[in-house]
């Protein structure tokens, strides 16, 4: 992420605006979701409604097959300072197997649903301390 975009992974790494680059990192604690993290499966026709993590970052990797399944992909939405959100989504990302997409759990989004077949995504939303 540092290489193509600077200062981003800083930026979403800071703990007490001290940076975690530096080798800190390996000092924090983490606070993972209660369930989490964990893997999460979804046949055709399972979403997960537009919602928000509460936690610093959420990661999601997806785990299957090229082809294993259509539809789906993870949908961001655009909201305001006060965190209320618009009522469509303005970017849905469909990553290739084994791509991490990394953001900020205060984010608004969503799962999209599966048309066909089974998805398995790798979840973790978790606080650094």
């Amino acid at each position: 992420m540092q290489a193509e975009l600077p200062g981003v992974a800083e930026a979403m790494l800071k703990n007490n605006n001290k940076p975690l680059l530096d080798g800190s990192l390996r000092e924090c604690e983490f606070n993972f979701s209660g369930k989490e993290p964990s893997i999460n499966r979804y046949e055709s026709g399972d979403a997960f409604a537009p919602h928000t993590d509460d936690y610093d970052i959420t990661v999601n990797i997806l785990l299957s097959d090229p082809g294993a399944f259509s539809g789906a992909g993870t949908a961001f939405y655009t909201q305001n300072e006060q965190g209320t959100k618009d009522a469509d989504p303005s970017v849905h990302i469909e990553p290739q197997q084994g791509a991490a997409v990394v953001f900020n759990g205060q984010v608004w989004h969503e799962g999209l649903a599966v048309t066909e077949g089974t998805r398995h995504l790798y979840v973790a939303s978790f606080e650094i301390v």
